[in-house]
């Protein structure tokens, strides 16, 4: 199956399931569709986002960026929409029981499966919490940092121009990146031909060292749209940092400050420069954030929760 690219990938292994569901009473399923798995069986599905969703909507999000504008003509993009065509004919069975990670994740299963009619339960991902202390945010260091994997879609390019614009700020810019990343070489040649030093790059560094950034930073940046959840800006918010986030999916849950959101890129110049008024304003915003991230997306919430589900589950869906 891995050597199956894509979406395919994900049809070969609903289909590969047949072979072996009769050895079991149900299936737990978090590859976000149940299509063309058995329908004999009862299936929970813990839904991050429908696959469905990530190739039919209009809406630009996270996932395959340039799907929907891609035609029948090129290549990749009648793949996608060929599948994307196939996922249009799926409905979901009486005996799937399925959970969304977000209400935003809740609003397009409901979009896209509009028969339906089950309840959904909404639980959040688990994020690691923890109860130290954070250093207060009028003692933290004049750093904006975001975390991703260096790639169009995570745009940091776009952060390295904002950079310019706010040299007062250091820009720290985390994420991954494999062998000969020619988008990573781009982001780096702009920042040196241009002179920008306020913009220093973390490549596939440590658990540790990423943490570290975080909890001394002021703020933290996640500009995507449409993100179904996003682990990174919990990890941040629980480190103390004050998070601004596109005013757009599952963000909206975790900073539910909208002083903190914007609704477009060009807003966050302003934004960041909104900051360097009163501390204890956002020394308060600082705490209300960490209060909602630890009373809402810890381990412990998620275990209580997903444990009553699959009671529930066990109880009303198993003959």
């Amino acid at each position: 199956l891995s050597k199956i690219p894509g979406e395919a990938n994900i049809i070969a292994f609903n289909l590969a399931l047949h072979k072996i569901y009769k050895t079991y009473d149900y299936f737990i399923n978090s590859n976000n569709t149940s299509f063309l798995m058995p329908s004999q069986i009862p299936i929970i599905s813990y839904v991050h986002f429908p696959r469905i969703a990530r190739l039919k909507s209009r809406l630009v999000n996270i996932h395959h960026p340039l799907g929907p504008q891609k035609t029948w003509i090129d290549k990749e993009g009648a793949i996608l929409k060929g599948i994307g065509l196939l996922y249009s004919f799926h409905s979901l069975k009486e005996n799937n029981y399925v959970i969304a990670n977000s209400k935003f994740t809740l609003s397009n299963i409901r979009k896209y499966y509009p028969s339906f009619h089950h309840h959904i339960p909404v639980i959040y991902p688990p994020v690691e919490t923890h109860s130290d202390s954070v250093i207060p945010f009028q003692e933290r260091e004049n750093v904006i940092c975001s975390v991703g994997r260096f790639c169009e879609e995570k745009n940091q390019l776009a952060q390295i121009r904002l950079a310019k614009q706010l040299p007062d700020l250091q820009f720290h810019l985390i994420g991954f990146s494999g062998e000969n990343n020619t988008y990573l070489d781009t982001c780096k040649n702009f920042a040196g031909k241009n002179n920008i030093n306020n913009v220093h790059f973390h490549v596939n560094v440590s658990f540790d060292k990423k943490s570290d950034i975080l909890k001394s930073a002021k703020f933290f940046l996640h500009p995507n749209t449409n993100e179904p959840f996003g682990i990174a800006t919990v990890e941040a918010i629980l480190s103390g940092c004050l998070s601004l986030v596109h005013n757009s999916g599952g963000q909206v849950e975790i900073v539910p400050i909208k002083e903190l959101r914007f609704n477009a890129f060009d807003e966050i110049r302003a934004l960041l420069r909104s900051f360097m008024g009163s501390d204890k304003i956002y020394s308060a915003m600082q705490n209300d954030l960490l209060h909602h991230c630890r009373t809402c997306f810890s381990a412990d919430v998620f275990k209580k929760n997903i444990w009553e589900c699959i009671e529930y589950f066990e109880s009303n869906y198993l003959q």
